[in-house]
């Protein structure tokens, strides 16, 4: 399994585990620094509307310095 596949295999495992979480418990915050550095753009942009779509449940707060993950980002959510 490549580097980029183990991380959004990670990242799917950990978004399910804090959904479930939240479901029973008091919402916690995601942090994520740079996560997205092995994903290519396709996956990132649906990485970006992951985080989107569960939102309401708890808030995702994502660190980059890369400018391609914040035009993915402009693009995905507008």
């Amino acid at each position: 399994m490549s580097e980029g596949t183990r991380d959004q295999l990670y990242l799917a495992l950990r978004l399910a585990y804090i959904e479930e979480y939240a479901a029973r418990a008091e919402p916690v915050p995601f942090i994520g620094d740079d996560i997205f550095q092995t994903f290519d753009d396709a996956r990132t942009a649906a990485g970006i509307r992951a985080f989107a779509d569960t939102s309401g449940l708890f808030q995702p707060i994502l660190f980059t310095h890369h400018l391609s993950l914040v035009a993915i980002a402009r693009r995905v959510l507008g």
